[in-house]
């Protein structure tokens, strides 16, 4: 009896150790298996060894490089206008013609003055010359000789005087004609035919005329690449490429031809110039230009797209794709930047494989799958 007891009393025990079996058997079996991670795709580019053009982008006001405001040197009537607004006209090329009358009268009467002066001026000469020999020879008094001397100079001095009327009277009546100083574009006279015109008189100006061809782009850059400029205009003509900003991308090709003297306290800023042909007279005055100046170039720099460069909490990083498509995220140091690359002076060789789209479904556990262009 107490055997069976025992045996008895061991069942429970027995039944509990055999449902905990099957229990962590049924259990192992149905736990899948960890799953795959997949990989994440992405598109990339690999880092190149490259010359990169040293360049300063600004915006710029285009500029006339000869502005002159026209006015008449005489007073006068408005005869005859030799050109329409708007023209561009050649240096020397007659604009306006006053009426020439009055200054042909006054030329003639200057003339005749003058002639009347140096025929009054021989005779003086004459009695200059006799009364010499008489003092000499102690015929007339020291005086007299004086007073003939006297009279002789006189003469001569009226003759100079006439001579001076002459050349004004010829140069009022060249006045007559309103020239061109330079060659550019007129602006809209002011004035018609028989509008009467004063010398001089900036209260009435007839008309502008502006330079187009060569013309001047102004801007201004950061005082920082002051240093940078000078030692490339040094070194050679610096070149400067304007674009339009009408949408076209139209580009023309100048150079670097001023520095100011002073950079400007407020703003940290230096005022430049360039200059261009503009034989086309693309450029305008008063139009905005996008201007880029070349300072040179650096040679073996490390470039990336600008896109495979991330903003971190340290700083710059790039995710770098290892042989095994694994990635590291390194961090990096940026030179130059450019509108589509970047120069990388540490953190990343030529020859690697960067993300440029993509980065943000990554972490440094992923593995991606590059897409084809």
């Amino acid at each position: 009896m107490s055997c069976f007891h025992r045996s008895l009393s061991t069942l429970p025990v027995l039944f509990c150790g055999l449902a905990l079996l099957l229990a962590t058997t049924s259990c192992k079996r149905s736990a899948p298996p960890p799953a795959a991670i997949a990989p994440v795709p992405v598109r990339a580019a690999k880092a190149e060894l490259r010359t990169v053009p040293l360049t300063h982008n600004a915006v710029g006001i285009v500029r006339s490089l000869r502005t002159v405001e026209i006015q008449s040197q005489v007073d006068g009537v408005i005869e005859e206008v030799h050109f329409r607004d708007g023209d561009t006209v050649k240096a020397g090329a007659p604009l306006v013609t006053l009426d020439r009358r009055p200054f042909v009268a006054g030329l003639a009467l200057a003339e005749a003055e003058l002639k009347q002066a140096q025929v009054a001026a021989e005779r003086a000469k004459s009695e200059f010359e006799r009364y010499k020999k008489l003092i000499e020879g102690g015929l007339v008094s020291q005086e007299t000789f004086l007073q003939y001397s006297a009279a002789d100079a006189s003469s001569q001095a009226a003759v100079a005087g006439k001579e001076a009327a002459v050349a004004s009277a010829r140069l009022n009546l060249g006045y007559a004609t309103i020239k061109a100083p330079f060659a550019g574009r007129t602006s809209r006279l002011a004035l018609r035919e028989g509008s009467l015109v004063k010398a001089n008189d900036a209260t009435r100006l007839l008309l502008t005329i502006n330079q187009i061809a060569p013309i001047a782009v102004e801007f201004s850059v950061t005082e920082n690449i002051l240093a940078s400029v000078r030692a490339a205009l040094a070194a050679g003509e610096i070149r400067v490429v304007g674009r339009l900003q009408d949408g076209s991308g139209r580009e023309v090709i100048g150079h670097l031809d001023y520095i100011d003297n002073t950079v400007d306290a407020t703003t940290g800023t230096i005022a430049l110039r360039a200059v261009f042909a503009n034989e086309d007279h693309a450029l305008w005055p008063g139009l905005f230009v996008s201007v880029t100046v070349f300072l040179g170039e650096l040679r073996d720099a490390t470039v990336v797209s600008a896109q495979a460069i991330m903003d971190g909490q340290q700083g710059s990083l790039a995710f770098v794709i290892k042989e095994d498509n694994s990635i590291e995220i390194r961090d990096v140091t940026i030179g130059r930047r450019d509108t589509d690359f970047v120069v990388v002076t540490k953190g990343i060789q030529p020859g690697e494989t960067i993300v440029t789209d993509g980065q943000i479904r990554l972490t440094p556990r992923s593995r991606v799958t590059i897409i084809k262009n």
